[in-house]
């Protein structure tokens, strides 16, 4: 029998003074706090180390260089919203296929330079900086009647880690002719955004000739239907046909369309849409969303295809590209099914248009499983997933049935990661703690060569007829000397119920001194709430209520939560106009079961 090499690890204490200079909230009411779990008594048998060596995703085959689009197809512009929405219901008409995809051989060229006219580039912008994109991505025109466009929320994503905003405007750019360079034409705005799925839908509410520069002029006969209701009116460009992503098979071919993305140096570089062929070659998920959350393809792409329309070989949408977290020195490889986008895009087609959409605002979390800031060198690691079962087909390892919670006997713990600007000949190690024990024969260190983006696959297993030892098991993703990210799964034994402590309050974060914010008054154009908070390692996602006087002001999505077992957090609500005077109650919410309140009176 083999025996744990365990090494004792004096873990240094990170204070956090974040909630100490804060306004304490009013009449709190924090659920009581759950008991601490102790160490398992007894010997416990030694799981077999897992391999060292990480899965990366497959090569890139030779079709999937981006190949740009060369038949001209002239768009032409649509007359009135009528008009508009009549094109929409022929887009989307027999099932959603495009009318490419109806004759039975369509010309190649011809096909996709179709199916590229519904494509756009999107640059989020703000006049006051130089240069004045932020950030830039694409997106696929999915209602003309509403004129709506599907994205990546990484590409949108309104909030710096602050809390303050990124960008103050939208623009939408179109090529008029396919293969031609985009030019700006639209003003766009978020119209829903679903942080779990990380998708999001803008809709378009104008005109615009350049960015900083006044919405252009919109003729009256243009000009909607007295609602607000615009888009449809204004937009000339046909929706992509809706296809069924849960009915791809490994191996199916793609076509994958987007705009390769505005260079990081500035540099002037061709930005029509391109077109890149790839092949599924598995799924990969989370606790959260399941066995589905993304699509494993074999291609790599430039950052600006971040929100790119992703066709099967009917010309049919059945995903959207996008990064884990954006970068434009990252290529991307992985995709969203489209049938996680159903709820984001209803949303946005309920929602009112003449009511500002107020995107959840929350710690972006830093280190994944912790509440710590992440370091700043452009490495990402994602919280890692596990997993009950594998299926080993081809070099690919594809994870089902996903969880953090497992039952007693569990034979192999599946895990894995996604690894993300990571520079070859780095040093990666993946430390295992069996609940506090350190255990050194499980935990492994090598040198990175996977490139900038990989997914590190792997397993924990027992030779053991009784499986795994039950217990809490930590692994802790740690690169070039620093934590990464942290994840926590339970075999056979009592889980934590979240507990969340008083909450105190703030507005804009300070720019003096890192971790504390300024105290709220009437005008201050956010208002904070920062709890601490213990046991929450199994939770998914985190919400939030906020009341004004007892009326609610706000509700929030749920919220992936990041925050593994214990920490400080922060949620909170940003304003158009500036915070009003008034008793305002913020409830947090764990899994949508209620863990704590508190209220702050602002007075003018």
């Amino acid at each position: 029998m083999l025996c744990f090499a365990l090494l004792a690890v004096a873990v240094a204490a990170i204070g956090c003074e974040r909630a100490a200079d804060l306004i304490p909230g009013e009449e709190p009411t924090p659920a009581a706090p759950a008991p601490v779990p102790t160490t398992a008594a007894g010997a416990v048998i030694t799981p077999v180390a897992p391999a060292a060596t990480p899965a990366a995703d497959a090569a890139p085959t030779p079709d999937s260089t981006p190949a740009l689009l060369l038949l001209p197809m002239e768009l032409r512009p649509v007359a009135d919203e009528e008009q508009a929405a009549i094109a929409a219901a022929e887009q989307q008409s027999d099932g959603g296929a495009v009318d490419a995809a109806q004759d039975a051989n369509p010309d190649p060229d011809e096909f996709r330079t179709r199916l590229a006219r519904s494509v756009v580039q999107v640059l989020v912008t703000d006049p006051d900086r130089s240069p004045p994109i932020v950030r830039d991505g694409s997106g696929v025109v999915i209602d003309v009647a509403h004129g709506l466009i599907l994205t990546s929320s990484h590409v949108v994503d309104p909030f710096e880690a602050d809390g303050t905003r990124r960008y103050s405007e939208i623009a939408i750019a179109v090529s008029p002719i396919p293969g031609e360079e985009p030019v700006i034409a639209y003003r766009a705005v978020l119209a829903a955004l679903d942080p779990g799925s990380e998708l999001a839908v803008l809709r378009v509410v104008g005109l615009l000739d350049e960015i900083g520069k006044p919405p252009a002029a919109v003729a009256s006969e243009d000009a909607g239907n007295g609602s607000g209701d615009t888009g449809g009116a204004l937009l000339v460009l046909p929706a992509a046909g809706i296809g069924d992503s849960n009915t791809l098979t490994n191996g199916d071919s793609l076509l994958i369309l987007g705009h390769p993305g505005l260079h990081p140096s500035g540099a002037d570089t061709p930005q029509a849409v391109t077109v890149t062929e790839a092949t599924l070659s598995g799924r990969r998920g989370d606790s959260a969303l399941g066995d589905r959350a993304w699509l494993k393809t074999d291609a790599l792409l430039p950052h600006g295809y971040g929100g790119a329309a992703v066709y099967n070989s009917s010309g049919e949408l059945i995903g959207i590209a996008a990064q884990s977290n954006y970068d434009a020195t990252v290529p991307i490889v992985h995709v969203r099914p489209l049938e996680l986008a159903a709820t984001v895009i209803e949303a946005a087609r309920q929602a009112r248009e003449d009511t500002p959409y107020l995107p959840p605002l929350s710690h972006p979390g830093g280190v994944p499983g912790t509440s710590l800031a992440a370091p700043e060198d452009g490495i990402v690691i994602g919280a890692p997933q596990f997993a009950a079962e594998v299926i080993e087909e081809d070099g690919e390892r594809n994870l089902f049935d996903y969880g953090r919670i497992f039952s007693w006997r569990t034979r192999e713990l599946q895990y894995e990661f996604v690894a993300q600007g990571i520079p070859n000949g780095a040093i990666v190690q993946e430390f295992w703690y069996y609940y506090d024990s350190f255990q050194d024969h499980l935990s492994s260190t090598y040198r990175w060569t996977k490139g900038p983006f990989a997914v590190v696959s792997d397993r924990l297993s027992s030779p053991n007829r009784s499986g795994i030892p039950d217990g809490r098991w930590t692994l802790e993703v740690w690169v070039d000397g620093q934590l990464r990210a942290s994840g926590r799964a339970y075999v056979g034994v009592w889980t934590p119920t979240p507990w969340v402590g008083q909450l105190r309050f703030g507005s804009t974060m300070s720019r003096i001194e890192p971790g504390k914010a300024e105290p709220p008054e009437v005008g201050s154009p956010q208002l904070l709430a920062f709890f601490e908070y213990q046991g929450a390692s199994t939770a998914e996602h985190l919400s939030w209520r906020v009341f004004r006087d007892g009326e609610l002001a706000y509700e929030s999505p749920p919220v992936p939560w990041l925050g593994g077992e214990s920490g400080t957090w922060w949620v909170g609500l940003p304003f158009e106009d500036g915070l009003q005077a008034g008793r305002w109650t913020f409830e947090i919410l764990f899994d949508d079961v209620e863990r704590a309140s508190g209220r702050i009176s602002i007075w003018r």
